[in-house]
């Protein structure tokens, strides 16, 4: 009965221990997926980390050898290090193919960018210009009128260089009149005429962002104010009586910039209208600025929103140009191209030596 008794205890004891030994080995193995699992997902985010590195230094490439294509370039950060090449398909652009490798190379990722290659333009080229690219953002109509003329003379003769530009569609409807040529990107639409006709190009242009500024007052011209030689910075302004310039004026709006009510800019003491001796420079997005919207206004200088929505009304006038985001131009209003704003220095801000810039248009990763 003894040995019975000891036979069953061996049994069971033996029983234990390759439950105990199944349910170790089990512990371990789940132990050791999770592990390889874990090591994997983070060796995953270094290579894909190093690739989007590549693509960064890849894009700084391009910007400064203006295109260079086809190129190979490698670097290396912490334990890992990135390939990218650049290439040129048959798009207007390149193609830049980045690799992320870990350390030794034991774990790889790869990111595929198409890069758009976009003009750079100068904006004081132009009477006015459109900047969105996705819609109709050029729109005149009523009497409108669009001409150029040289302060150096005056507004007596009209030179009839009142040009203007857009990334997407331009509508002149009305009796609105366009004494210039109108460019536009290849596949976009002009509706009605401008008596210089149609230019086109292969590739959009790109207009540089304002740089972030801070601002702390507002501007209110409800009675004749004088600006001398400076830079001005302002979180909105409305113009209703006159703002006086003299020498050179900068002006930096971080909302809106409205004007109406027989408000002027730059008019009072210049009988020549030298638009090149104010500038203002909105950066606010949705309506940025309202020229005539309650009441005429009568402006003479560069207006420069290229993130806001432009309106003009009225019997307003601007002498001077118009860039924005969207430019809607109506009543019997009137846009004259100072042809001097085309020898204007450039603010500090804007990379008068970059004929490109890069956007990237698709990304992918394997």
């Amino acid at each position: 009965m003894e040995n019975e008794e000891k036979g069953i205890a061996l049994i069971t004891s033996l029983i234990i221990m390759m439950i105990i030994a199944i349910m170790s080995g089990a512990l371990i193995f789940a132990t050791t997926t999770q592990y390889r699992i874990g090591r994997r997902n983070r060796l995953d985010k270094v290579a894909v980390a190093l690739a989007e590195a590549g693509i960064d230094y890849g894009i700084w490439k391009l910007n400064s050898t203006n295109g260079q294509s086809p190129a190979h370039y490698e670097g290396f950060l912490g334990e890992g290090r990135f390939t990218v090449d650049i290439t040129s398909p048959t798009f207007e652009g390149r193609l830049l193919t980045a690799i992320g490798y870990t350390k030794n190379d034991e774990y790889k990722r790869k990111i595929v960018v198409r890069v758009e290659m976009a003009k750079a333009i100068d904006p004081y080229n132009f009477a006015a210009f459109g900047n969105n690219r996705n819609d109709i953002n050029v729109t005149l109509g009523g009497s409108a009128l669009i001409d150029s003329y040289d302060s150096d003379t005056g507004t007596g003769t009209l030179l009839g260089h009142g040009d203007i530009g857009s990334n997407g569609d331009i509508v002149i409807g009305g009796s609105a009149d366009v004494n210039g040529a109108a460019m536009l990107v290849t596949g976009n639409t002009l509706t009605g005429t401008v008596e210089d006709g149609v230019i086109y190009t292969d590739t959009y242009a790109s207009l540089p962002d304002i740089p972030t500024f801070s601002a702390t007052q507002s501007l209110n011209v409800n009675s004749d104010i004088i600006l001398t030689t400076g830079t001005y910075y302002y979180t909105s302004v409305s113009v209703k009586k006159n703002l006086i310039i003299v020498g050179q004026v900068e002006i930096y709006v971080l909302n809106t910039f409205t004007a109406g009510g027989g408000g002027t800019v730059n008019i009072v003491g210049n009988s020549r209208k030298d638009a090149t001796k104010c500038s203002i420079f909105v950066k606010g997005g949705g309506t940025a600025v309202d020229i005539g919207s309650t009441g005429n206004a009568d402006i003479c200088a560069s207006i420069y929103a290229p993130n806001g929505n432009v309106k003009l009304r009225g019997t307003s006038t601007i002498y001077g140009n118009l860039i924005g985001n969207s430019l809607d131009i109506s009543g019997n209003s009137t846009l004259l191209f100072d042809e001097n704003l085309k020898e204007k220095q450039k603010p500090i801000w804007w990379a008068a030596d970059v004929s490109y810039c890069r956007v990237i248009t698709s990304w992918q990763r394997f």
